[in-house]
């Protein structure tokens, strides 16, 4: 999540492309943070970097999360708002209300295929 201003923000969810292998898997949703991906931390980095180790993964990657770290972060309004587009202001939509997170939330490991 980044706003103007704001680039360290943490990696987090904004949405899961439906039909997508995310979506198919079932456990990252809208909120969650990205803490690690293959045993690289992406706390504290740019998205351009975790971008990088994203791209760098084979088949099956193992992530690290935190279920709803954006509603924890108090976040979750900012992951809402319509993306920034300098050509045409901003766009995009809502994606839906956040549910409460509780400690059993945080932070959980899986690894996706």
């Amino acid at each position: 999540a980044k706003g103007a201003g704001q680039s360290k923000l943490g990696i987090y969810i904004k949405s899961v492309v439906p039909g997508g292998a995310a979506a198919a898997d079932g456990r990252l949703a809208a909120g969650d943070q990205l803490l690690s991906v293959d045993g690289h931390s992406l706390v504290g980095i740019t998205q351009e970097k975790a971008a990088e180790y994203l791209v760098r993964t084979g088949p099956t990657v193992t992530l690290e999360v935190a279920k709803q770290g954006a509603v924890l972060h108090g976040l979750a309004t900012l992951l809402h708002q319509p993306a920034y587009n300098p050509r045409q202001g901003a766009s995009g939509g809502n994606s839906g209300a956040a549910r409460r997170a509780s400690e059993r939330d945080l932070p959980s490991r899986l690894a996706a295929s």
